[in-house]
């Protein structure tokens, strides 16, 4: 405090004085409000506060202070750390805390962790906190030299003033106008708004007289006239300067000597000091406005005796006082700041370096202190070491939200690094520009790649080359072509690698080979930190679906790393990762990992963790039904999520915020969010509209076949459900065989898109809507099964409700013995979890399943009345063929009288979440009359006790059910008593309902559980036949390919399947793939090379010569005019049983029978075109050609980062069309 507060009289502010005292007397008896005390240094603005201050304690408030600090290294809040500080050594600090909800400790302590870059959660924290307090006592905060505060500082004001104007609150700050008014002042902008909410006291100079008193108090008598005179003149009338003016003339100096400026002024008062204390205040001007008495002694070179001394000797003069605990501070700033000024540049370097060493002995030292000593030492600091300790500075603050402040410190670190090593400047420069392409600061990015690009292109460093290659493609992608990011992956490839692999390798494949090889030299080395960016580089390369088993392991040893290497934030960030790829496995372990996570991330005080934490935690109560939690979760994440400094946070959680509302079928809330993620960048918003509109039953199948395919992996599954709702809405054959093409390799998977924000159920559960709504209804039966199973391991209630819809509905429309009951049963259960849950959309879901279902019926009895079609009717009603085969609506013949198929009459869409109590049990009926013997039962039940297990070498099933992770590779975390499903058995071919199984049994298509399975990962399981379900090893980062090889025994090239394995040979490299209809067609060709095969004929090989040409055939009627007359006839009869009914009284019958009629209307309005034209079914060759080539196509594009000289081979020499061909120059030798 200045020398004049002790005065008990305030000479000159009576005004200023009363205004103030005015304000204190409405806090303690009404409200408080905002005083704002401006004026120029010197002129009082502290005097006057004090004042005001030991007022209002007599008064019976609690006055609470802090003052800021003008320095770079002042921490972020620090008034208001102060100010808290305070409030805990009151007696209302624990009550305090638990109504600020224990957020309050991110601005205690040393204040390291006080910056948080417009944190909501501070503001929040300390406004509720201070309001608490005031409910018992008025409550005084006065806030000093406003003009040094930090950006974040003042917004708490300004936030705390908005939001306690009616509370006994009083905030006065005081600031310098004259400073803030001038020029561009950066806090201009914010203490302007301020300024205009607030009673403003303005203090000017104190007039002669005034200035008379004052200078009689200092000196302790009155001076002459002439003397007085001289003062005011050439002090105008500060207060300060009045006061150092008399002090200096009461020593013998002269009044007339007075210099014009407070530097001069504070120099002849340092002038009577003894030399040893200016020098020593010197040197503690250099550590900054407070410092330690033992950084102090280290800097001097000083014993602590002595420091002690002199600084007892300054506190005497009033230059410094002590603070407590050995930490000092000046009196007045502008002491400081004429000290330090007082030191020529090398002066200043010299103390800086000596401020770096002696601060790096101490443990609780700042790092953004440190940063700044380092960086202002220049030359006399080795400037590596100052580049390191900028880029710790700044990623504590960056950990801090501080994102300003990381900033800076990254650019002074880039400045510095440019006079050390080379290697350590790319390595800034890339960590900087990733950084700032997250924020989206595009152009400041693009401007450190370019120079990274620039200094490792002087360098020759191959792996260093590569890094900067990885880390471009990484983070900017393909379209960074201003960056010439391919072109750089070439470059490294050629160069650390070798040739390239093919002539025209995709940049993925050229990133995973880069990053492949990388790791190897990285584990050569012994180099945890390259091994660290190697590993990282990997797992970014492969992320998509069908590599989360990698992922698992890569998490593994990073977490190992991040562990060995001290690093909190990267251990946290790999234990994210690691439950997301545990959960995409379908492994109930992901929940054990998450409670580590969240653990973890509860025990840190780093706010960049702390929010990672509560996003993971609001998606895992999204996909658990907790949406109350995940809610209010979201809001806070949303509140504090603008400081995170990543330009994707924002659609992200849009994207979560869509995913949460339409798992409660809130739709009435999701326009709003769908307008906002299509103003952002957010990659494919029209594919989340499109989902909403399935959700409700709606979609334009034009607008769908518009929605693009995600060129991203990381979107993938995402698109994946999109595709498979879009083939069950329309029943389009060409789109559902597309949907089970690419949903095929993943049936033991959930689809976990944009690396966990998006969580879409398991894989399985699609597949099951696709052959729902292609009528096979004992395979939709055993994936709806299996789907329901996968969602109750993981307990996420949402996914197994939906599946259990599904599943009803499935039941329901096969017809068979006891299903409809089963069905009921089931959905009886899904409206107890919907109410349970709240997802408001099930009544309204279930009832379009009913009028589903309803026309099915009309369709079923329009059949029985037709002559010569009973064994078609009760071929559907078993759901299948009397082989087992089921039968879609594509196998029709044409011409056949069989209503079209329309979105509501197919299995439904959109349908909502929840699964049934443990041991709830469905009994079902025998198992359809055309049941080969042998087979499952073709119904089943739910029922507690452990699943069926097929038995070694036994028929099987054709697939596995995928849903459990105790399936297919056996992974650990299936319950032996878990709940077993058997809702729906299946039949000769179909898959098998059994789930939890140790191994894997196959029939003869052969179809693995493990077959999503990334290549060469082993699926853990074995064939019918007894040969391995899988081969080659688990991902070994080391391994110089993805794929394991083997083949042992074989010679030459092979293409041959060996039970659900595929075993491919070619140009001496042996790779396995699991079983797939695109390798069963390339066999069909590789064959009989140089035939023209139809691709009708590779379509259904089975059926030979006359399906050929039938399916050549164009397309015949949606409606014959003989359906036509049967429908006809069948409307006349549904109006006689009508009539019938209303004349008996049964509204009931008459009610179902006018629904019955409206789905049969339904059915006629669609099969008419424009002007009542007939529609026609598709071209069967059309088709065929599509469904062929998009198979042929996904192995190719598998087949490239396997086995590119295969693919490359197959392409050249493979034509696909109406007819497909393999045509080899020269001739190739298969064994097949």
């Amino acid at each position: 405090m200045r020398t004049h507060d002790a005065g008990p009289e305030l000479i000159g502010r009576e005004h200023p004085a009363e205004l103030l005292r005015a304000e204190i007397s409405r806090v303690t008896g009404s409200h408080g409000g905002l005083v704002l005390v401006t004026g120029e240094a010197g002129i009082g603005k502290t005097t006057l506060v004090t004042s005001a201050a030991e007022q209002a304690r007599r008064q019976g408030a609690l006055v609470l202070s802090g003052s800021c600090w003008h320095s770079d290294a002042a921490p972020g809040y620090w008034p208001w750390v102060q100010v808290i500080r305070a409030l805990r050594r009151s007696g209302e600090w624990p009550a305090m805390e638990e109504a600020a909800g224990g957020s309050l400790s991110a601005l205690l302590g040393d204040g390291a962790r006080a910056e948080a870059a417009d944190a909501f959660e501070v503001y929040d924290a300390v406004t509720t906190a201070l309001v608490t307090l005031s409910q018992s006592r008025p409550v005084v905060v006065v806030l000093d030299d406003l003009h040094w505060a930090d950006g974040a500082s003042l917004k708490l004001l300004e936030f705390a003033a908005q939001h306690t104007w009616f509370e006994r609150l009083l905030l006065i700050g005081t600031y310098r106008d004259v400073e803030v008014e001038q020029g561009e002042h950066p806090l201009g902008p914010l203490l302007s708004p301020l300024a205009a909410r607030a009673t403003v006291i303005t203090l000017t100079g104190l007039d002669r007289a005034q200035v008379a008193a004052l200078v009689t108090r200092t000196i302790g008598h009155r001076p002459d006239d002439d003397v007085v005179q001289e003062i005011h003149r050439r002090t105008g009338g500060n207060p300060f300067f009045v006061e150092q003016t008399a002090r200096l003339w009461r020593s013998g100096g002269s009044v007339a000597a007075i210099p014009p400026g407070v530097r001069d002024t504070l120099w002849r008062r340092l002038s009577l000091l003894p030399a040893p204390v200016v020098k020593l205040l010197t040197d503690a001007a250099v550590l900054g406005r407070e410092f330690h008495r033992q950084v102090l002694a280290s800097v001097a070179a000083e014993p602590a005796a002595q420091v002690d001394r002199l600084l007892a000797q300054a506190a005497a003069a009033r230059l410094v006082g002590s603070q407590g605990g050995g930490v000092f501070a000046f009196a007045h700033d502008l002491v400081r700041e004429t000290l330090y000024d007082s030191l020529d540049q090398a002066e200043l370097r010299a103390r800086h370096a000596a401020a770096v060493h002696a601060l790096r002995d101490l443990p609780a030292a700042m790092p953004g202190e440190l940063a700044r000593h380092a960086y202002l030492a220049g030359g006399d600091v080795d400037p590596d070491l100052a580049a390191e300790l900028l880029v710790a500075a700044a990623r504590q603050a960056n950990q801090r939200l501080a994102l300003e402040e990381s900033r800076l410190h990254w650019r002074r670190a880039m400045e510095l690094a440019g006079a050390g090593d080379p290697r350590r400047l790319v390595k800034i420069a890339l960590e900087f520009g990733r950084l700032l392409h997250h924020a989206g600061e595009s152009e400041e990015s693009a401007r450190a790649f370019d120079r990274a690009i620039a200094v490792v292109r002087e360098l020759d460093d191959p792996e260093l080359l590569a890094r900067v290659a990885l880390t471009l493609f990484q983070t900017c992608g393909a379209e960074e072509s201003g960056r010439g990011s391919v072109a750089l992956l070439r470059e490294a490839h050629r160069s650390l690698v070798g040739e390239l692999p093919t002539v025209n390798p995709s940049p993925d494949r050229l990133a995973q080979d880069l990053a492949l090889r990388v790791s190897v030299l990285a584990r050569n080395s012994s180099d945890d930190e390259a091994l660290t960016f190697a590993l990282w580089a990997v797992h970014d390369t492969i992320w998509g679906p069908g590599t989360a088993r990698q992922r698992v392991e890569l998490t593994e040893e990073l977490r190992g790393l991040a562990r060995r290497r001290g690093d909190v934030e990267m251990e946290h960030f790999t234990s994210a990762l690691h439950w997301v790829a545990l959960l995409e496995l379908g492994d109930p372990r992901f929940h054990d990992q998450f409670r580590l996570y969240v653990a973890m991330g509860k025990a840190s005080d780093q706010l960049n963790i702390g929010l990672s934490t509560s996003i993971d935690q609001s998606i895992i109560d999204t996909l658990t039904g907790n949406f109350a939690r995940a809610e209010s979760l979201t809001r806070e994440v949303s509140e504090l999520g603008h400081g995170h400094g990543h330009a994707h946070f924002g659609y992200m959680l849009e994207h979560h915020r869509w995913a949460t509302l339409l798992a409660q079928g809130r739709f009435s809330e999701l326009e709003e969010v769908h307008e906002r993620l299509r103003a952002s960048r957010h990659p494919c918003p029209g594919l989340l509209e499109a989902l909403s509109e399935f959700r409700q039953g709606g979609g334009d199948p034009a607008l769908l076949r518009a929605v693009p395919e995600p060129a991203d992996d990381g979107v993938r599954p995402l698109w994946l459900r999109f595709l498979a709702e879009a083939a069950a809405f329309t029943r389009d054959p060409d789109l559902c065989a597309q949907a089970r093409e690419a949903l095929e390799p993943h049936l033991d998977e959930w689809a976990v898109s944009l690396y966990g924000w998006d969580v879409s159920g398991p894989v399985i559960l699609w597949m099951g809507a696709v052959e729902a709504a292609e009528e096979r209804w004992d395979e939709a039966i055993a994936s709806l099964t299996a789907a329901a199973r996968s969602a109750d391991l993981l307990r996420a209630r949402p996914w197994s409700m939906e599946a259990r819809l599904r599943l009803g509905a499935a039941l329901t429309a096969r017809g068979g013995p006891g299903d409809a009951e089963a069905g009921e049963r089931l959905w009886a259960q899904v409206a107890a979890d919907a109410a349970d849950l709240g997802v408001r959309d099930v009544p309204d879901r279930l009832d379009r399943v009913r009028q589903a279902n309803a026309r099915r019926a009309s369709e079923q009895a329009i059949e029985r009345d037709s002559v010569g079609h009973d064994d078609r009717a009760a071929d559907r009603q078993a759901g299948g063929t009397a082989t087992g085969q089921p039968r879609g609506p594509s196998w029709d013949p044409p011409g056949a009288a069989r209503p079209p198929s329309t979105p509501e009459s197919s299995s439904p869409v959109g349908m909502p979440e929840g699964s049934p109590a443990a041991g709830t049990s469905f009994p079902a009926g025998p198992p359809p009359a055309d049941t080969p013997s042998g087979s499952p039962s073709a119904t089943g039940s739910f029922a507690t006790g452990p699943p069926a297990v097929d038995p070694p070498g036994g028929s099987g099933s054709s697939r596995a059910s995928a849903g459990s992770p105790a399936s297919g590779a056996g992974r650990p975390g299936a319950s032996e008593d878990s709940s077993a499903l058997d809702a729906g058995g299946s039949s000769g071919s179909n898959r098998s309902s059994a789930l939890g199984t140790e191994g894997m049994s196959t029939s003869g298509t052969g179809r693995p559980a493990g077959s999503g399975d990334a290549p060469g990962l082993s699926a853990g399981g074995s064939s019918g036949s007894g040969t391995p379900a899988g081969s080659g090893g688990t991902f070994a980062p080391g391994a110089a390919g993805l794929s394991g090889s083997g083949g042992q025994g074989l010679v030459g090239n092979a293409f041959r399947r060996e039970g659900a394995v595929w075993t491919l040979s070619f140009d001496g490299r042996t790779v396995h793939m699991p079983d797939a209809k695109g390798l069963r067609d390339l066999h069909t060709l590789l064959s009989r090379p140089g035939a023209e095969l139809p691709a009708v004929q590779l379509l259904a090989p089975e059926g030979g010569d006359v399906v050929v040409a039938a399916r050549r055939m164009g397309g015949d009627p949606v409606l014959d005019e003989e359906a036509k007359a049967r429908y006809r006839s069948h409307l006349t009869r549904l109006d006689e049983e009508t009539e019938r009914a209303l004349e008996l009284g049964d509204d009931r019958r008459a009610a179902e029978l006018d629904r019955e009629r409206e789905a049969l209307l339904s059915e006629l309005r669609l099969a008419a075109g424009l002007g009542g034209r007939a529609r026609r079914l598709g071209d069967e060759a059309e088709r065929a050609r599509k469904t062929v080539t998009a198979r042929i196509r996904d192995v190719l594009r598998k087949l490239d980062s396997l086995h590119p000289a295969l693919a490359a081979h197959l392409r050249a020499t493979v034509s696909t069309g109406a007819t497909c061909r393999y045509d080899p120059r020269p001739t190739t030798n298969w064994h097949l």
